[in-house]
């Protein structure tokens, strides 16, 4: 029996040598260290990958090949829209826009409004008085909307920091066109709010009128005028400026697609497309690219709904690659909070605390221009399908567990013959076999078979499940224990390869959330820990002696060393809820008697909170274009003191609550606790388990404190246990229901009756 500790020794002795070579052989993204004179910002609102691949665009083609690519996460807070993206450019941080009629109000300080002017307005509004540039009256509105959302958006950080630095900022744009559903005007000048100062003005640039021209086939019969755009561009393009220059045209046809049938509607956006390009070409006559920054990017999610979209960024001293967020750490990816603190790095100025987006990054591909292209095209394809399927997936499981719970009652009342029960057994090792085979299923470009994606999470969950079967046949514990190694193995080795069975599977993340894309995602980590954790209680029962108790230890250890390391699955949730519920499961495997007292909490918050330390110590000890998000919160409580934890605890807290009646997993707890009470209270089958098996009473004791400390400590609230009892009942099923009938674990009442005179008797004395 030493021979399997000796294996996993060598496992755990394997996964800290691969961490350290990891750690000392990767290549540290490259940061755009080499300053840039100035910084053109060029907006193609509602522009995603696909788009670009349709009509002749030569101008913004070679800029983007020259340049260094990402897919942009232009996921934000509210309605998502153009004005959300522009906002959160100007804050660094998540924000939304304010009133939808006074969004896009930006006007020169002489320009008409209404019976006024805009300086008197903006006068009345703020108090301030201003003579000259542009000043934005939707600011009261968007402030409290932001304030209401209890967003900690400073808006306008952007536009004070450039301005403090000594560099100018302008913005030159005009969306106007009109509404399908009101005779009023219509501003759409949103752009103006990206680069405005806190108080709401923009020394610089242009919004007016004056850039449109009448054009009968455009939408709402304007267009933008290059040339007075180029014109106004000219004026303020200089030594220490940043400028924002956005392809209006863009936002006329997607405003008018409602009044136009389905067919012109691609028209029209594509006819737009080219007249931008031409601007782009001009607007490049007079950007040195040896010495200028240029940020291409698409600050809204496409009128599809895909909030993956374009961005690129051109700047001295970078060689055209894939471009990284150090908050999602995965090439190809960016964050919309990553913009400001990106034009703050290209021109040497630092970040404001109140930015919590860094600066994006550069890794290095070797893939040619063609080559990143599809490359993002293609990671889209699988996000957006895995937005489609994901729900599907879930609910079919969520059905699937159900029909087992019932399954497996019948069986246990004896309502099923031989038949069935074999059958209801094989369906409780399938659904074991279930989590693994959605992650399995990224093996395989199913976006584009999309029709074999069900076909192969059923052949595959039923195929694992006999495979299961065959290799466990000597042992009734086998079968389930192999089903619960696989889910460990399986996740834990993923993660150290870089987590690709993750990324948009159905059980993982995705991209178009643009919260995390690395590491352990919280439904992964629940399946992960609920494994682990029962694993361990049936392995120390199938192994004799001491060997079983070591390598019980040793399971629970790899699973926790996976899930907390940085560069693995950098998951402080997962740090703080594992130790303790591993430690104590530990402890009642190893004889030692744990009872529910204030010391024994201590002790687990103890353990928990040196796990976090270390964890931080390792995290806080990498480049800071390298640390993950424990790293990243460390340093804003840093700047802005302890009110980050208690804002932090506070949001997740409301997160946690708002998934009981949001998310679907909900609507599996009930099924799966009323199953574990019959199984409890109503038959006394679990506890009759737990003398055959008195292992699992230690891993049940340590699945609970999991599951219980998992739901508050992930912002993913009731997803976390629901996913821990999924695991828990399938495993519970294939234990319950074995082979012969006459080998169930069905207690006699004079057990029963010992069984309930001997908790008595346990009991201390008060």
């Amino acid at each position: 029996m030493k021979r399997p500790v000796v294996w996993l020794s060598a496992a755990l002795a394997l996964m800290l040598v691969a961490a350290a070579v990891l750690v000392a052989t990767r290549e540290t993204p490259r940061k755009l260290t080499e300053r840039a004179g100035r910084v053109l910002v060029i907006s193609l609102p509602y522009v995603t990958w696909s788009d670009l691949e349709g009509p002749p665009v030569p101008n913004i083609d070679r800029l983007i090949d020259s340049s260094s690519v990402a897919s942009l996460t232009t996921r934000t807070i509210g309605r998502t829209d153009l004005v959300d993206g522009y906002l959160t450019m100007s804050a660094g941080v998540r924000a939304t826009g304010g009133d939808a009629a006074t969004d896009g109000a930006a006007f020169s300080v002489d320009e008409e409004y209404g019976h006024d002017v805009a300086a008197d307005v903006f006068r009345r509004q703020t108090g301030t008085s201003i003579n000259k540039g542009i000043v934005h009256l939707g600011l009261p509105a968007i402030l409290d909307a932001n304030d209401e959302e209890g967003l900690d958006a400073l808006v306008g950080v952007l536009g004070d920091a450039l301005h403090r630095a000594g560099y100018s900022q302008a913005v030159v744009a005009n969306g106007d066109g009109g509404s399908p559903i009101s005779a009023f005007p219509v501003y759409e000048r949103m752009a103006a709010s990206a680069l405005m100062r806190s108080d709401g003005v923009l020394s610089k640039g242009r919004v007016d009128a004056g850039l449109l021209s009448d054009a009968p086939e455009a939408p709402f019969g304007r267009k933008l005028n290059v040339g007075a755009a180029v014109e106004a561009f000219n004026d303020v393009w200089h030594d220490h400026s940043v400028v924002l220059v956005e392809a209006s045209d863009l936002v006329r046809a997607t405003r008018y697609q409602p009044l136009a049938v389905k067919g012109q509607r691609r028209d029209l956006f594509k006819q737009a497309l080219r007249s931008s390009d031409r601007l782009v070409g001009e607007l490049l006559k007079t950007v040195d690219l040896k010495r200028d920054a240029v940020i291409v990017l698409s600050p809204v999610p496409s009128v599809l709904g895909s909030t993956l979209t374009v961005v690129s960024v051109h700047a001295p001293g970078i060689e055209p690659s894939l471009l990284r967020s150090p908050s999602l750490r995965r090439p190809g990816f960016v964050q919309i909070v990553d913009v400001a603190p990106t034009i703050l790095e290209l021109v040497g100025v630092k970040r404001p605390t109140e930015i919590n987006g860094r600066p994006m990054t550069v890794a290095s591909t070797g893939k040619s221009a063609a080559e990143r292209r599809a490359f993002l095209v293609d990671e889209i394809d699988a996000a957006e399908y895995r937005d489609q399927v994901s729900d599907a997936v879930i609910i079919t499981f969520i059905a699937l567990q159900a029909l087992l719970a019932l399954g497996a009652v019948l069986v246990l009342i004896g309502r099923l013959g031989a038949k069935a029960r074999a059958r209801v057994r094989f369906a409780g090792l399938a659904l074991l076999a279930f989590v693994p085979a959605v992650y399995l299923a990224r093996l395989v470009p199913f976006h584009e078979v999309k029709p074999l994606y069900p076909v192969f999470l059923i052949v595959a969950a039923c195929a694992l499940a006999a495979l299961y079967r065959v290799i466990g046949w000597r042992h009734t514990l086998d079968p389930p224990i192999i089903g619960l190694a696989t889910i460990v193995v399986l996740l834990v080795g993923d993660v150290i390869l870089g987590a690709r069975l993750q990324l948009d599977s159905a059980f993982g993340y995705t991209p178009t959330v643009g919260v995390r894309i690395s590491g352990f995602g919280n439904i992964s980590y629940a399946a992960l820990g609920a494994a682990a954790v029962i694993l361990a209680g049936l392995v120390t029962s199938r192994v004799p002696g001491r060997a079983g108790v070591q390598i019980a230890i040793g399971i629970m250890g790899f699973a926790l060393l996976a899930d907390a390391v940085p560069i693995w699955g950098a998951d402080v949730g997962g740090v703080l809820s594992m130790i303790p519920a591993f430690g104590i499961t530990a402890a009642l495997l190893l004889g030692k008697h744990v009872r529910p007292r204030l010391c024994t909490v201590l002790l687990c918050v103890a353990a928990a909170l040196v796990g976090l330390v270390i964890a931080s110590v390792l995290d806080l000890s990498q480049a800071e274009e390298q640390r993950t998000h424990l790293g990243r919160f460390l340093e804003e409580v840093n700047d802005n003191g302890f009110s980050t934890i208690t804002d932090t605890i506070s949001h997740k807290l409301s997160q946690n609550l708002a998934t009981i009646t949001s998310s679907l997993w909900g609507v599996l707890l009930p099924f799966i606790l009323a199953f574990v009470a019959y199984l409890s209270f109503g038959s006394g089958r679990l506890g009759a388990l737990m003398r055959r098996i008195p292992e699992l009473r230690a891993a049940l004791i340590g699945f609970t404190v999991l599951a219980v400390l998992g739901y508050f400590l992930n912002d993913s609230g009731i997803n976390i246990p629901s996913m821990m009892l999924a695991v828990l009942s399938a495993t519970l099923v294939t234990l319950l229901i074995r082979r012969d009938p006459s080998e169930d674990d069905r207690p006699t009442r004079s057990q029963a009756r010992s069984q309930a005179r001997s908790q008595i008797q346990a009991r201390p004395a008060r």
